[in-house]
């Protein structure tokens, strides 16, 4: 007989983390219960300049020193304007990549425009870089809107052959 909490059936135990204090499942050193931990960790954030491109980053570093993996941060444009709010510049981009590094975590930056399908570039670049895990900024909604999630949210959700983690922003006053 083996006592509860030992053994290969071990359940994982939980950690709060600093991004809302949600809780998420973390693996013991005795064993490895979790799928991502057998192989090389990668996280894909797709960021835009936004507070829920902020959040998906800071949750992202979370996961990231959480499981000593490396971050891939993708900014796309849908390619639909000559100006693009949600197409980080290079000072956005460089703070991104600081707040990253700052938390000891190894991240590599992709910029794409698309031809109006991001979910598409997310899904692409998550295949092509075996990602463990993608990590994506949600918007409030209306109580209408709710019903109705994000197009590029949505697919991804549905379309990923990995975990999603969707966070939104932090409530405005």
């Amino acid at each position: 007989m083996v006592p509860f909490g030992t053994g290969p059936l071990m359940p994982p135990t939980f950690r709060e983390h600093d991004y809302g204090g949600s809780l998420v499942p973390r693996s013991t050193p005795e064993v490895g219960c979790l799928p991502w931990e057998s192989r090389a960790v990668k996280i894909l954030v797709g960021y835009v300049p936004t507070p829920e491109g902020e959040a998906a980053l800071a949750a992202a570093a979370a996961e990231a020193e959480l499981r000593g993996a490396s971050v891939l941060l993708l900014n796309t444009s849908r390619g639909d304007a000559y100006i693009d709010a949600r197409y980080a510049n290079a000072d956005e981009l460089a703070a991104a990549e600081a707040a990253l590094r700052e938390r000891g975590v190894e991240v590599t930056i992709q910029q794409a425009v698309s031809s109006s399908d991001v979910a598409g570039e997310l899904l692409k670049a998550a295949a092509a870089e075996d990602v463990t895990l993608i990590v994506l900024g949600l918007r409030r909604r209306s109580p209408v809107g709710k019903l109705i999630l994000g197009s590029t949210a949505q697919r991804v959700l549905l379309e990923s052959p990995v975990p999603v983690l969707a966070v939104k922003a932090p409530a405005r006053n």
